[in-house]
């Protein structure tokens, strides 16, 4: 009989601590919302380096031996999809002109 008693004891206890668990997580889920785009980080899409003109980085100094031009990732990727839908248009015009 005090067994039946501390399984059920148990069992309720279990049910509370899980759903106080799931308020708790739902809660902070739905109160922390942040926008993506609000969590991203500047960056500009060019960098245009000077030959001869020393850069401070997080890795020390870097000096440029010609004119350098560096892109950001976002713009890297944006060059890149503009790159491959080039070579599938020019693809498409070439097939086309073979039939």
């Amino acid at each position: 009989m005090k067994s039946k008693t501390l399984k059920t004891t148990l069992m309720r206890c279990v049910i509370v601590g899980l759903l106080l668990t799931s308020c708790m997580l739902t809660g902070c889920a739905s109160a922390s919302r942040a926008d993506v785009v609000s969590r991203q980080l500047y960056q500009a899409p060019v960098l245009r380096l000077q030959a001869g003109q020393p850069v401070e980085t997080r890795d020390g100094t870097y000096t440029p031996q010609s004119d350098e031009l560096w892109h950001s990732d976002a713009r890297y990727r944006q060059i890149e999809a503009e790159v491959i839908n080039a070579t599938a248009a020019l693809a498409a015009k070439q097939a086309e002109g073979t039939r």
